[in-house]
């Protein structure tokens, strides 16, 4: 397994393929990684604002 950044966690799921690949290309679409996708998706659940507007 890859070794996480400090003060970050890893986070593993298993999703349907079909959600996947909706994800998939709304990153494509919107050009973010699925990283950055997913931070400002749970900040924005959590928080109610992406605080991270950073792009890997």
């Amino acid at each position: 397994m890859a070794r996480v950044q400090q003060g970050f966690k890893r986070l593993s799921a298993d999703i349907p393929e079909e959600l996947y690949k909706d994800f998939a290309k709304k990153c494509v679409e919107e050009g973010v990684s699925k990283r950055s996708f997913i931070i400002d998706l749970l900040e924005k659940s959590l928080y109610g604002e992406a605080k991270s507007t950073k792009k890997d």
